[in-house]
């Protein structure tokens, strides 16, 4: 019998197209929408706003869910939006990585793998021994991702500590003997865990240049890193030692190669360095409890030298290099102390090797280190006649969920206030540059106030927007 009717579709597939156009549809206004949620503005709150004009401020925000970045500029008292799709986060160029190890001595090799005992997991096998002779090693990543291992210097300990190592499938050794705890490492290091490990590196005459902080078997200083490995040259290095006949990697042969570009004189410990203008900077206390900066040249020659503030060498102290955005100019933030009660921003500008200008303000802190307001960057006009700080604006606000409420601290936003000088001085003008955080704060406070989902994230208004501030070390290059 010859069918007369038309052939029918299946009612299915208009449906799934329908469905297709609207997630597009929706996956298209969600980033229009998140664009505009990340349009960076800036609100005056107080003084002149022309007391702005003479700074340049560059900056980088990214919304972590829609994976797209907005590049904003504030010149001549303008501010400027220009959005980037799929640049991913904004990565920081002058800083680097280390991991420190506490390894079996070479010379006690083998008296551990005769005592050695294993358990099994998966495919890897973990064994165990003790060990009382040891190398501390560290490993120094530095921003292009090559890296090098440096000897820092030898412990004995009086009594046994456990080392570990691992095998997987019996033919290669991930770990070599190494202590396992990190107690353990630290009361073999000669100071504190945390204070031997190189601080940061800055780029000259086409060589990285990283502190050393203080004396061990290196010198505390300026070094230049003369040679540094890839990972897959990493890798090709020949085997030097074995684990129960499998062939490996000591964990304490040291590759790459570094040479003594500065010492501070009378330098006690190196806190940081950093590129300035067509050299160093290098921030370091001395041995009669002073904090120091030392301009340097290309040739490793200090060209002016100033003592910042009296420190006291029992208690400790962290040097942060704040982003950058000019090539002479670079700013520091000091924080430590018996009890962390205080912060000391320093900020200065360098010209043919001379300080032209130096700046510096001590702010109280909270108790437990905190003022609920970071120092994101600080700054000289285009004369150095004024200073613009930047600071995180943190809020406090009551979320509910059914009977349970939490007091939480938000960013809405950050703080810039501009300063005729430090030191006390009230600033002469202060704003709000919100890069979209205040807009999903908003957002979420309104939902809060009625009651959470178990499905609300506090951290989400906070975490779903990364602020960066431009940081010229790359550009100093």
């Amino acid at each position: 019998m010859k069918q007369t009717g038309r052939n029918k579709r299946p009612l299915f597939l208009p449906v799934l197209a329908a469905a297709a156009l609207l997630i597009l549809a929706g996956g298209t206004a969600y980033r229009h929408l998140a664009r505009n949620s990340l349009a960076v503005t800036l609100t005056d709150l107080s003084g002149d706003a022309g007391k702005i004009r003479g700074f340049t401020l560059n900056g980088r925000a990214t919304n972590r869910r829609a994976d797209y970045t907005v590049s904003f500029s504030l010149k001549g008292g303008y501010l400027e939006n220009a959005v980037q799709l799929e640049q991913g986060f904004y990565q920081e160029t002058n800083r680097i990585w280390y991991h420190s190890a506490t390894a079996v001595a070479p010379g006690q090799r083998a008296e551990v793998d005769q005592e050695l005992w294993g358990t099994t997991q998966s495919n890897d096998t973990f064994y165990r021994s003790s060990a009382t002779k040891f190398w501390n090693m560290v490993t120094v990543v530095l921003p292009d991702g090559t890296r090098l291992r440096l000897k820092a210097s030898e412990a004995e300990s009086d009594e046994p500590r456990e080392v570990l190592c691992t095998i997987r499938n019996g033919t290669s050794v991930l770990e070599d003997w190494v202590a396992t705890e990190i107690w353990q490492q630290s009361a073999l290091w000669p100071e504190s865990w945390e204070e031997l490990n190189p601080t940061a590196a800055a780029f000259l005459n086409g060589a990285y240049h990283i502190c050393w902080p203080q004396d061990c078997l290196l010198s505390a200083g300026i070094y230049r890193v003369d040679r540094s490995l890839t990972d897959e040259e990493v890798q090709a290095l020949p085997s030097d030692g074995d684990i129960l006949g499998t062939p490996c990697l000591c964990a304490t042969t040291a590759y790459g190669a570094v040479s003594l570009f500065y010492r501070p004189k009378g330098v006690e410990r190196v806190y940081n360095c950093c590129n300035l203008g067509d050299g160093l900077a290098v921030l370091y206390r001395n041995t009669s409890k002073t904090i120091c900066l030392d301009l340097v040249d290309a040739a490793g020659r200090c060209t002016d030298h100033r003592e910042l503030m009296p420190w006291d060498g029992d208690t400790a102290l962290a040097a942060e290099l704040l982003p950058r955005q000019r090539r002479e100019d670079a700013a520091f933030v000091f924080t430590g102390g018996p009890d962390a009660t205080a912060r000391t921003l320093v900020i200065f500008r360098a010209a043919e090797g001379k300080l032209t200008h130096l700046e510096s303000q001590t702010e109280t802190l909270f108790p437990g280190g905190g003022t609920g307001e970071d120092i994101e960057a600080a700054l000289f006009n285009q004369n150095g006649t004024a200073v613009m700080v930047v600071r995180s604006h943190n809020r406090q606000a009551a979320l509910r969920d059914g009977s349970y409420t939490e007091n939480v601290v938000y960013q809405d936003g950050d703080h810039i206030a501009v300063y005729e000088q430090l030191g006390g001085s009230m600033p002469v003008y202060t704003g709000l540059l919100d890069c979209g955080s205040a807009r999903r704060w908003a957002a979420n406070l309104a939902y809060g106030a009625h009651g959470m989902s178990s499905g609300f994230s506090i951290d989400s208004g906070s975490q779903e927007i990364l602020v960066r501030f431009a940081d010229l070390d790359a550009a100093a290059r």
